[in-house]
């Protein structure tokens, strides 16, 4: 029905998707479709007869006409998706992406060349995008990696000086531990060194006293003013040697783990009177002590010798650290637990030194030219702390102390 039928070819031709050219030997274009233009912009007809060099870029003309040459000297056909790809010249100056495919074809004794071209500037953009983003990938990859390796660089000299660290306090520890078994050691040899004087002295002590108050037995008819004394001096004197070895002997049941609290009920108020006339004995001259119990009796639940150690030892201090005719005041009051102040107007605490008050050993600058071992204070903290108690104290130098004990006193 179709056959020879001229109109109906060349309107295929034309209407054909993809853009077809077709050239002679010499490189001139003898016939295109209007797709072919489209692609590269030109009008109707405009193309025929121009060399197809007018679509190719200047640089790559020469390299063309051999291509040329050769395919006309030995034609290999291209199919589509198997062709050439490259960079053509649109009519504006502009460049175009394309795919050809080519083969040859004879008509009327004359060869030709069939090109079909596809437009696949879209696609080039896409693969050029591609390649910029694998240009950025590499160069990022390249950097991490140069960093990864510096990290690692920095690592590996951080894990050296780290084992070396390590090695270091592990030493350190070694060497602490084998000093502080010595340092036990010695505590415990200077302990039990403590606890022998403090027994060897206290026997003779007592002798001592015991003859003291058979001298004022003896004595007490006598108009012997001098004699009294000298015998209350030495008698003060005995006394605080004595507390002074009580507390070495308390230290020695401390730092052995002898200690062992007992609670039991007793009148708090009796415990102060009992105390408060055995200290007595160390009242400087015209020294005294205030006291009164707020009721006829106040029982409380508590371990009564370390209470009663406590509060001698607060009393003593406010005595030994205070001038003559001064008054010692005492206060007693309970809630739910017992608080006691004792109060003193002696030469206080300097400020800066007060932070170390309770540290063992510890005597503030203003009390060297006074006896004493500098360990009441942080023994009475120790066992407050032991039977849940808690101290504190205000202190001005030249102008005497306020210390504040709290103890619980309920079952």
């Amino acid at each position: 029905m179709f056959e020879n039928d001229q109109k109906l070819c060349i309107q295929c031709f034309d209407t054909m998707l993809e853009g077809i050219c077709i050239i002679d030997q010499s490189g001139k274009i003898i016939r295109n479709n209007k797709s072919f233009e489209e692609i590269f912009g030109f009008d109707r007809d405009e193309l025929i007869d121009q060399s197809i060099d007018i679509l190719i870029p200047i640089e790559s003309r020469k390299l063309h006409q051999e291509h040329l040459r050769n395919f006309y000297k030995s034609p290999v056909t291209f199919k589509k998706r198997q062709g050439r790809e490259f960079r053509a010249l649109k009519k504006d100056g502009s460049s175009v992406y394309v795919e050809i495919g080519l083969n040859q074809l004879e008509f009327n004794g004359n060869v030709y060349t069939k090109t079909s071209v596809t437009d696949i500037s879209n696609r080039k953009q896409k693969e050029f995008e591609i390649v910029g983003l694998n240009r950025e990938l590499k160069g990022a990859v390249a950097k991490q990696t140069l960093e990864l390796r510096k990290l690692v660089s920095e690592l590996q000299k951080s894990n050296k000086a780290l084992v070396k660290e390590v090695k270091q306090k592990e030493l350190a520890e070694i060497q602490a531990k084998q000093a502080l078994k010595k340092e036990k050691e010695l505590h415990l040899l200077q302990t039990k060194f403590l606890s022998m004087v403090s027994h060897e002295f206290k026997t003779p002590l007592s002798g001592m006293l015991t003859s003291i108050s058979l001298i004022k037995k003896y004595t007490e008819n006598l108009n012997q003013a001098p004699l009294d004394k000298h015998i209350e001096t030495i008698n003060r004197l005995i006394f605080q040697l004595n507390n002074v070895l009580n507390d070495f002997l308390f230290l020695e049941k401390s730092d052995s783990y002898k200690m062992v609290y007992t609670k039991l009920e007793f009148d708090i108020c009796e415990l102060i009177h009992e105390a408060n006339q055995d200290l007595e004995n160390i009242l400087k001259s015209g020294q005294y002590i205030e006291f009164e119990c707020p009721e006829k009796e106040i029982i409380i639940y508590q371990d009564r010798t370390i209470v009663d150690f406590i509060y001698r030892n607060l009393l003593s201090n406010a005595i030994k650290y205070s001038e003559e005719n001064n008054k010692i005041e005492v206060a007693l009051w309970t809630d739910n637990e017992l608080h006691l102040e004792i109060i003193d107007s002696g030469i206080g605490i300097p400020k800066p030194e007060q932070k170390h008050l309770f540290e063992r050993f510890f005597r503030a600058s203003n009390a060297l030219f006074l006896q004493g071992s500098g360990i009441g204070l942080n023994m009475v903290k120790h066992h407050l702390e032991e039977i849940g108690g808690k101290i504190s104290f205000e202190s001005e130098e030249h102008k005497g102390s306020r210390f504040t004990i709290q103890i619980p006193c309920g079952r």
